[in-house]
């Protein structure tokens, strides 16, 4: 069993809690959808591989949850696909280094297909980051029956340089939300919004927030349940999805050699906004402005940093790699969300055919792309677009 029964005693998941420790307390019907499916996947992932899988599954380390995930997720998605899997397969190359899967189709070329994922991007150490969703659980634990709380960071740069009390922020958070007069607030935000609403500062050991009381609806005025903090504002980072994918490609490329049949690293991205200018920059290299310094400023020329997975300094690079298969934030509820799809390297030395090519697909058009579209991989496995929430 990958996520062993025990009380079902959650609505909903803590900030510092893991999906893991989540799935196996979760109460929902959809939880269950979800559980029942993954365990559906292992019953058919081979032995004595499972057991690895299954260690990092339950590790607590989301990484390794969501890098086990996919593995899970790609044998299934090969085998409804209609390939014969094998898991860590001997290779005929040197060395003994084994990719994740080798995929046999009958009607079609044996392919490798090698399983990888970037992390969510976050700018805080991961304790002081722990500490901050374990302050967020800790307030959501307080309920009011006039006010939900929006919470603000007054400096982005700031975290709690040790956990501070959770009953004393609960008390100061109950004290100044009973000092409010509901009936004034509530016709006030109805007619203008969030601005006038009233504010408190807090410095919880040096991690500084602003919390906004939002007066409750009249229709939900009395009820305790839900978190209490509905909104969260924790400001703009930059986040760059291109260079983890072409790390991803490069780190991949060379591992096994020449492997003598087409090669596919399928790399589950932790972004679900990335969009196509992002797909085409980290596979062909960034697009700049390039205006030489003897013309005119408005003279420039649109090209690009020979910087990508698929094209270098000195030219097409990476040639191993037939393809890369794109997943946009897969994860054990987005099943019959979440996209793939799958970008072929124009210089590749072998091509990807078969099963694979009814995705929607990036193909080589102009030293570029264009795009065909295909079908949604929910289509694959058999799911309605609401699961798995369906008829909750």
């Amino acid at each position: 069993m990958l996520i062993p029964n025990q009380q079902r005693d959650l609505e909903e998941a803590g900030r510092a809690m893991s999906t893991f420790e989540f799935l196996k307390r979760c109460s929902r019907p959809a939880c269950e959808r979800v559980r029942n499916q993954l365990e559906e996947w292992f019953r058919r992932y081979p032995d004595p591989d499972s057991e690895e899988l299954k260690s990092r599954v339950r590790s607590g380390n989301e990484d390794h949850f969501r890098s086990a995930f996919w593995e899970l997720y790609l044998h299934e998605f090969l085998r409804r696909l209609g390939y014969s899997v094998e898991v860590h397969p001997e290779l005929e190359t040197e060395g003994d280094k084994r990719p994740d899967f080798l995929a046999r189709h009958p009607e079609d070329e044996d392919l490798l297909v090698e399983a990888a994922s970037t992390k969510k991007k976050t700018e805080e150490p991961s304790g002081p980051g722990q500490q901050k969703d374990e302050v967020i659980d800790a307030i959501n634990e307080l309920s009011h029956p006039d006010f939900r709380l929006r919470l603000g960071e007054s400096n982005l740069r700031s975290w709690p340089e040790e956990p501070p009390s959770r009953n004393r922020v609960q008390a100061e958070l109950r004290q100044w939300l009973e000092t409010l007069d509901y009936q004034s607030l509530r016709a006030k935000f109805e007619e203008y919004g969030l601005e006038p609403m009233p504010e408190k500062e807090f410095d919880l050991r040096g991690w500084e927030v602003t919390f906004t009381a939002i007066p409750k609806p009249e229709n939900q005025r009395g009820s305790e349940g839900g978190r209490i903090i509905g909104l969260q504002n924790t400001g703009v980072q930059w986040v760059d999805t291109s260079t983890p994918i072409r790390k991803r490609v490069r780190d991949k490329a060379g591992r096994y050699g020449d492997v003598a049949r087409p090669y596919v690293v399928a790399v589950n991205i932790a972004d679900p906004m990335i969009d196509e200018i992002d797909i085409r920059d980290a596979l062909f290299g960034d697009e700049v402005l390039q205006i030489p310094m003897d013309d005119p400023p408005n003279a420039g020329t649109m090209t690009r940093k020979p910087n990508g997975a698929w094209i270098g300094p000195e030219g097409p690079r990476n040639t191993r790699v037939s393809a890369v298969l794109l997943g946009l934030d897969v994860g054990p509820r987005r099943t019959a969300t979440a996209p793939l799809v799958l970008c072929h390297n124009p210089w590749a030395q072998r091509r990807v055919e078969g099963p694979f090519t009814a995705l929607p697909e990036y193909k080589p058009a102009d030293e570029e792309y264009r795009k065909e579209e295909g079908a949604h991989p929910r289509s694959v496995f058999g799911l309605p677009t609401d699961w798995p929430a369906a008829h909750e």
